[in-house]
């Protein structure tokens, strides 16, 4: 379509990241934290503003690792999406005349933690 933006593209996406690593006490401390950011983009070549249009949302991730000297142990925490953002990861319209439409949705916060050891 003449003067439709390009579907599926935002105009501006990005992450930033931050690492911090340093001896804390008896071991290594590590420390990790981005933002992602993804602008509205419209998800078919029709613009129509009240179907086309899939919003744009920002994601914090945490990472942090203790590494405790003289010892083959490590502690990890990592929490994905940390203020539980709602948002579209990706948009589908059948081709072929159905009309079906399914969205898929970043995930939900998710902290894990974990236990590491090396041999």
């Amino acid at each position: 379509m003449n003067g439709n933006e390009v579907p599926k593209i935002p105009e501006f996406q990005g992450t930033v990241s931050l690492g911090y690593v340093n001896q804390v006490g008896p071991g290594e401390l590590t420390a990790k934290a981005s933002v992602t950011y993804r602008g509205e983009y419209q998800y078919r070549l029709f613009n129509n503003s009240r179907y086309d249009v899939t919003p744009d949302y920002t994601q914090v991730n945490l990472f942090l690792q203790y590494a405790p000297d003289n010892t083959d142990l490590t502690f990890s925490l990592s929490v994905t999406n940390l203020f539980d953002t709602t948002g579209v990861n990706s948009r589908f319209s059948d081709p072929y005349g159905s009309a079906q439409t399914y969205e898929t949705y970043i995930t939900p916060r998710q902290a894990i933690f974990s236990v590491g050891y090396s041999f």
